[in-house]
């Protein structure tokens, strides 16, 4: 054999190895199952402000005043109760309508036209969110027409 020969041979032994060795190893290593993580939850959830395009909903020492629509939103960890209380304005013929729902499926949705206490049972944790979405507001009559809604409670209560 010529010495090129062997050069190569060698090579062609030496690329062989390496390419087995890369298929033996491929075959012991399994592909990682994908997991999704889990939204964060909150041991002691607050109500945080997640959309108000106006700049109207407040957080005031008499509860909140929803001034425009937008809603609020809280991670809990477990199941509970919300308690709330509250009542609207009329404007437009209709009253505010408040939705509530846990991971974007409805809990339920009541018209605020008349002072109202509600108790939630909520199933579990996940996204707990309140809406007001039916905002109404008319400058071309006097006086002036808006809707808003004004919670006096807001209470969140877990499981034990």
């Amino acid at each position: 054999m010529q010495k090129q020969e062997v050069s190569v041979l060698v090579g062609l032994t030496l690329v062989i190895g390496v390419a087995a060795l890369v298929a033996r190893s491929a075959q012991q290593i399994t592909a990682p199952e994908l997991q999704l993580a889990p939204e964060a939850c909150d041991l002691q959830p607050t109500w945080n402000i997640m959309d108000d395009p106006y700049n109207t909903i407040r957080k005031t020492e008499r509860g909140w005043d929803w001034l425009s629509q937008g809603y609020i939103e809280m991670h809990p960890c477990g199941g509970g109760t919300l308690v709330m209380s509250g009542y609207g304005v009329e404007a437009g013929s209709d009253w505010p309508l408040l939705i509530a729902s846990l991971d974007l499926e409805g809990l339920g949705s009541w018209k605020f036209d008349r002072q109202r206490s509600l108790r939630v049972k909520v199933p579990h944790g996940g996204r707990l969110s309140l809406a007001f979405l039916n905002n109404y507001y008319s400058a071309e009559q006097r006086p002036i027409q808006r809707r808003d809604l004004h919670l006096q409670e807001v209470r969140w209560t877990p499981d034990p």
